[in-house]
């Protein structure tokens, strides 16, 4: 009997069909032979007929993909997400130095592949996997999370995946990667085609439901278009043969420019909290860590939120806002994305999301009130959370209004969507969402309107910007002063601060003087990509250059080690997309610096003047290219990170990064984000020129 939870058959099969199949030619840095070994072992023990049509189809649509993988890495791109990998090996067959590739399948078939590469000795350590289900949302926030850059283009694949699901979980997906699309991106697909025998196609339908992976999706080429369009992608020309056969190349429609910088409220302060934090482990699921913040005058106001690792932002943020005195009570997620969705939204998994709703409703409101003797009324609480995290908080709040007044919510995900019925109280709920993630802002739009169909008072707030921290930083003090009023002014406010105290037990609580400390170490400023677009405007219009002669100029300045290598010159949409992305990777900055003679630290946030010759970085001559040392840094970073006694998780939360990023410069083969870098410089303290010479590459 087929068994529905285990890996994938059809993947297997397409694996075997491969196997026999002429393939792109791959480059020098690719391993055909690691891909054809993954295939032959997942192939064992499975006969296809090669002379069917299905056998004829898949050598046309490996073929295609073949090609748009080649080409989009011939232009330097340097993300590739590949949703439904399945057992596909094209991360194999075509690695390349500084690319990122991302795959996206359920954990059946994920854990068996990653089973069958481990054992075959095969390394990987430029492959995140992700797995997820991808009618539970969520896929562009789990990218995020693990380094995938918004601003920085990428190519997607879908292939052969779409036929498995159905209409609204192609529109979520097709949402969620829309929101995370830079300019430049490529999004190809396989649909079903209309040159398909009916016949054909009926005996496929018959031999996919027979291994239990029945062909719920009915998406032709042509309804495709029309999706695609609501999502906000547009189609990209191929031949008549190639849409006949269902093959979809698309281009994310251009968006309103973001403003050149978040409002200031989205900047974390880099002074040191007045409050205290402690962290503390409960006694659920065999251990929860909690993170609070009390703040230095008595609490007037609860915030309930999950996915506490954030809370020292929240907390610096809400110090210094115009906003009561609030109490942030953060329960730490699970690392597991699939298990924080289950816990967070009803839909999935209802006795894990019981589990954790009885937790974060009576077990934390019990335990803040015996540890810290706080506990308000409704009226002065709410539940508060962003992506995953705003579906919990909805979720929470319409459950439980008894507890809590309000519902704070950014950028909901569609796991959790209104209910039928709504309940009779409702609480004060604010909804914020950006107009650059419209996955994320049709959701929130989509509760607004069902809350106020239901008498509810909503305010939905629509703001310029990307599914990310900038937005959520910004929109969260507006929330709290919506709930709960603005700050009383205290005649008292120099009194010292509130002491809480400390239980036995598995915890690590913060002193004042240990917080002055950890957070003057991570007083960091974020790299400032548009003042550096700006810079290379100015100098350019100086000149009275075109960006394309910019970028011919840049890559002039190594014009000796250009004639030895042959590489793919920078190219000017690298430049250009600066002035409405504003980011870029820490390799292409060092172009730039070179050509206008700044340092790094000269477009640090808020420097007025970095040209300390101090700073200055390496001379490099024209048969050398300025090159960040990536695991120079990486192991001065985990030097000090020992030091301190930090986790890698610790860090990425003090940086304002996720641990991928940091653990992945050991192997980085080529970039990471120039934010990334400097920040880790910084904390470090020391120059970036220390981690930057003249390479040969």
């Amino acid at each position: 009997m087929p068994d529905p939870a285990g890996p994938s058959q059809t993947a297997r099969r397409v694996a075997t069909y491969r196997l026999g199949f002429e393939r792109l030619a791959a480059p020098a840095t690719g391993d055909p032979d690691a891909d054809d070994r993954l295939a032959a072992d997942v192939a064992a023990g499975v006969t296809v007929d090669r002379s069917s049509w299905m056998c004829r189809y898949l050598q046309a649509r490996t073929a295609f993909f073949d090609r748009v993988t080649v080409s989009a890495l011939s232009r330097q791109v340097t993300q590739v997400v590949v949703v439904g990998a399945g057992y596909d090996g094209r991360c194999l067959r075509y690695r390349a130095p500084g690319v990122r590739w991302w795959e996206i399948d359920r954990p059946p078939t994920q854990n068996d592949k990653r089973a069958r590469l481990a054992r075959l000795g095969i390394a990987t350590d430029h492959v995140t996997f992700l797995g997820l289900d991808l009618a539970a949302g969520g896929l562009a926030a789990a990218l995020i999370d693990t380094g995938f850059e918004p601003g920085t283009a990428a190519l997607y694949l879908a292939e052969g995946v779409i036929p498995y699901i159905d209409t609204d979980t192609l529109r979520i997906t097709l949402g969620e990667l829309r929101s995370v699309a830079a300019p430049g991106t490529r999004f190809a697909l396989s649909l079903r085609g209309s040159g398909a025998d009916p016949a054909e196609r009926a005996r496929f339908d018959a031999n996919v439901a027979a291994v239990g992976e029945p062909a719920v999706g009915s998406v032709t080429a042509e309804d495709g278009a029309v999706l695609l369009s609501e999502c906000r992608w547009r189609p990209v020309g191929l031949t008549e043969r190639a849409r006949a056969a269902g093959f979809v190349m698309a281009a994310p429609v251009s968006s309103p420019a973001e403003p050149e910088g978040p409002r200031s409220a989205s900047r974390i302060a880099t002074a040191p909290l007045r409050g205290e934090l402690i962290t503390e482990t409960l006694d659920y699921d065999g251990g929860r860590q909690v993170t609070v913040y009390v703040p230095p005058e008595p609490p007037e106001v609860v915030v309930f939120t999950g996915d506490g690792q954030l809370s020292w932002r929240w907390a610096h943020i809400l110090e210094t806002a115009d906003v009561p005195s609030t109490l942030i009570v953060g329960a730490h997620r699970l690392a597991d994305e699939t298990l924080r969705l289950h816990e967070y939204s009803p839909g999935f998994d209802p006795e894990r999301f019981a589990s954790h709703e009885r937790f974060f409703v009576e077990d934390l409101p019990r335990w803040v009130q015996a540890r810290l003797g706080v506990a308000l009324p409704a009226s002065r609480t709410a539940v508060f959370g962003v992506s995953a995290g705003g579906e919990l908080a909805l979720a929470i709040g319409l459950r439980h209004p008894e507890r809590y007044g309000a519902i704070l919510c950014a950028s909901p995900g569609a796991g959790y969507r209104p209910p039928g019925s709504m309940p009779s109280s409702i609480p004060r709920t604010y909804l914020v969402a950006g107009t650059l993630e419209p996955f994320f802002l049709q959701n929130a739009t989509r509760w607004a309107d069902a809350l106020r169909d239901a008498g509810a008072d909503v305010v939905m707030s629509e703001r310029p910007g990307w599914h990310g921290d900038a937005l959520w930083q910004a929109e969260l003090p507006p929330m709290v002063a919506w709930a709960f009023g603005c700050r009383g002014r205290r005649e008292d406010s120099d009194r010292p601060p509130m002491r809480v105290n400390a239980n036995a037990g598995d915890q690590h609580r913060l002193t004042l003087d240990q917080q002055h400390e950890a957070v003057t170490d991570i007083a960091v400023r974020s790299f400032d990509a548009s003042a550096l677009y700006r810079a290379l405007d100015a100098r350019r219009l100086e000149l009275g250059l075109s960006w394309r002669q910019v970028a011919d100029q840049l890559w002039h300045l190594s014009f000796e080690l250009n004639d030895q290598r042959h590489d793919h010159p920078i190219s000017p949409s690298t430049l250009t997309r600066m002035a409405t992305k504003p980011g870029t990777s820490c390799q292409h900055a060092l172009f730039m610096l070179r050509w206008l003679g700044r340092n790094p630290e000269s477009f640090l946030s808020g420097v007025a003047d970095g040209d300390d010759a101090r700073l200055a970085l390496p001379p490099a001559g024209p048969d050398r290219r300025l090159r960040w040392d990536l695991r120079l840094l990486w192991a001065t970073m985990d030097e000090k990170r020992r030091q301190d006694g930090l986790t890698w998780q610790q860090l990425a939360d003090l940086l304002g990064c996720t641990s991928r990023q940091l653990t992945g410069l050991r192997t980085a083969r080529f970039a990471t984000g120039m934010d990334t870098a400097m920040r880790i410089v910084q904390w470090i303290g020391r120059p970036a020129g220390e981690f930057v010479y003249p390479a040969r590459w």
